[in-house]
Formats: C-alpha cells, structure tokens, sequence
C-alpha cells in the first residue's frame, strides 16, 4: 500500500521506489548487486548504472537478483 510522500522514479531502466526516509527499493529485470555495503554507505549496480545511499543504520531488507531493499535512516542518494 502506497502512503502519501512515496516516491518512484526510473534511472536507466533501474526502478527505484522510496518509502519516506527509511525505505528504498531498487528492481531491474537484468539483474542488481550490492557492490558496497556498510551502515552508512550502500552502493547498489547493475549493467547500466550505479546508485550510492548515504543515511545512518543501513541495512539491507531484502536481496534476490533483480530486486534490493535497503532500510535505515536515508539521508542521500547519488546516481553515478
């Protein structure tokens, strides 16, 4: 169920849809990896681009090969 202040946007086939400051979900059909993962930085690929998350207490929800859930307090999102 969809809450007011969600958001989806497209960034070169990688859908990416926030749930507020605490929930942010990448899906390709072609696949996407965790390059870089800690508590304050997570660095999501897959064959066309990179998205890093900045925030506090991350954590990854949820992983399979076309879709990653990353949770904790997101404080910024940067589209390389």
């Amino acid at each position: 169920m969809k809450k007011q202040g969600d958001k989806k946007v497209e960034f070169k086939g990688l859908q990416i849809e926030f749930y507020s400051n605490s929930q942010v979900t990448f899906e390709n059909p072609n696949n996407v990896e965790i390059l870089e993962y800690n508590t304050e930085t997570v660095r999501i690929g897959s064959e066309k681009n990179r998205v890093r998350i900045y925030g506090k207490m991350l954590d990854i929800g949820y992983i399979s090969p076309r879709r990653v859930m990353v949770r904790g307090e997101l404080t910024s999102l940067e589209f390389e």
